[in-house]
């Protein structure tokens, strides 16, 4: 725009009004013209200039336009001191250009480095014919002013050409970068990404942690639907999944088992969002691989609810899990029944065989008492040598009968003890539901009476107690 407005400004040079301003105004714009391109060529390479030092340069030429128009005409002067400043600024251009170029756009760099370089080859020859006899302006015909002429048109339009090539180069290099480096993102994720068309769930596109994570290859599953290769365990998630999707657009953090190639399966986390690619809707997907954090989970819910030495359901969970059958049986009008154990004289195997002897104890104990209930009864340790026992759908002599049983088999069978044959018997107390009202702290109560008669009684027997 600089060095248009100059040319603009050079037509009114002999305007006998605007003459003298026209001249110094032209030699201006194309002073600030060149810098223009200098300053642009250091700052699409991200390099700063040194404003100060253009300012007064384009004062400093100004001044000498001024003194030269006004003060005394000299053309002669006027001309080597225009010439000479589009030189050095050219080939500072041209330097710039070399000196701070990116490989992106070397070729084009070095272009543009040649056309300044020639420019400025030609403003100082031009700068120079002064001294040759060669005075004349713009408009006086001659060999030199013809080559002027030419050398504008033909470097104005290879300088557009090699800006414009410049910038595409950068452009090109961008993308091809922000590409390389987006396909690097999406393979680097440990994270099994796929992209799928919306319409059919055809798909597009997955990462190396999916093959990774699944066992299918890219190649096998592109153009197909996660549901053609039973990626998903459980059909019904699926679905859950896809509705999600058509109510929110959005799925966050979906919890689900699916199924890699060779059969095994895993617990994953998915999120997925839809997005627009090339006008056509798709879904990106993320699933996680939470497998050992589910195992974890599983481990520390297991070790919150079980008793450490015998692997049987601790007290804490016992009265969870006591309530909620209390509740039941009282709602549905089922008969139930609880025992509460104690292991006669257990701390007399504790002080002669030791303590160990006693874990040994305590774990055969468990096993014949396991051996004879059901799944669906609730065998706890309630702690030490204490037990409880939960019969759901259990009447009073039912449970009598068990316990029994239970009794008979663990005083008929000695207990070894690092090979010292040791008897073990049992006292137990059972109550069972009487009415409505009943709790499970009553019902412990009322079990807690029954195992004291049972002491009291001479130990190794089964006492109920009906109300």
């Amino acid at each position: 725009m600089a060095l248009a407005s100059g040319f603009v400004f050079n037509y009114l040079r002999d305007d006998p009004v605007f003459g003298q301003v026209a001249i110094i105004a032209c030699n201006a714009l194309f002073v600030i013209g060149m810098e223009l391109h200098y300053v642009g060529v250091l700052r699409f390479f991200g390099q700063r200039e040194k404003r100060g030092w253009l300012i007064a340069f384009c004062a400093g030429v100004t001044l000498i336009a001024f003194c030269y128009t006004s003060l005394n005409n000299v053309l002669a002067v006027r001309r080597v001191n225009m010439m000479f400043a589009q030189t050095l600024v050219s080939w500072l251009t041209a330097h710039a250009l070399i000196a701070h170029k990116i490989s992106s756009v070397k070729a084009a760099a070095y272009f543009l480095a040649v056309v300044f370089s020639f420019h400025g080859g030609f403003c100082a020859i031009f700068g120079l014919s002064p001294f040759f006899g060669e005075v004349g302006n713009l408009f006086t015909p001659s060999l030199i002013h013809v080559a002027g002429y030419l050398d504008i048109l033909i470097t104005s339009t290879l300088w557009t050409f090699g800006f414009i090539l410049m910038v595409n180069q950068r452009l090109y290099a961008e993308a091809r970068e922000a590409r390389e480096n987006a396909e690097l993102f999406f393979n680097a994720s440990p994270d099994a990404v796929v992209v799928t068309r919306q319409h059919d769930g055809f798909i597009v596109d997955v990462n190396s942690g999916f093959a990774s994570l699944t066992g299918y290859t890219r190649a096998e599953v592109l153009g197909k639907s996660t549901v053609d290769f039973n990626l998903w365990k459980n059909p019904e998630e699926w679905t859950n999944f896809i509705n999600i999707l058509i109510a929110n657009g959005v799925c966050n953090n979906l919890e689900a088992i699916f199924q890699r190639k060779d059969g095994s399966q895993f617990f994953g986390i998915l999120s997925a969002k839809s997005f627009q690619f090339q006008g056509v809707p798709h879904l990106l997907g993320v699933t996680r691989d939470i497998t050992e954090r589910k195992r974890l989970e599983e481990k520390l819910q297991q070790q919150a609810s079980t008793d450490e030495l015998t692997g049987i359901t601790n007290r804490h969970r016992f009265l969870e899990l006591a309530e909620a059958e209390i509740k039941r049986a009282l709602r549905l009008d089922y008969p139930l029944a609880l025992a509460l154990i104690d292991i006669d004289y257990f701390k007399h195997i504790n002080d002669a065989h030791g303590h160990m002897a006693g874990d040994q104890a305590l774990l055969a104990f468990t096993k014949t008492c396991l051996d004879n209930i059901r799944e669906i009864d609730v065998f706890a340790r309630f702690g030490g040598d204490e037990f409880v026992l939960l019969l759901p759908e259990t009447s009073l002599d039912q449970a009598y009968v068990v316990m029994q049983r239970v009794r008979l088999s663990l005083a008929s069978d000695p207990v070894d003890l690092f090979g010292k044959p040791v008897s073990m018997t049992i006292s137990v107390g059972i109550a069972s539901l009487v009415d409505k009202e009943e709790t499970l702290d009553t019902l412990l109560e009322r079990a807690d009476l029954a195992l004291y008669r049972a002491k009291q009684a001479g130990r190794n027997c089964v006492m109920p107690r009906k109300a």
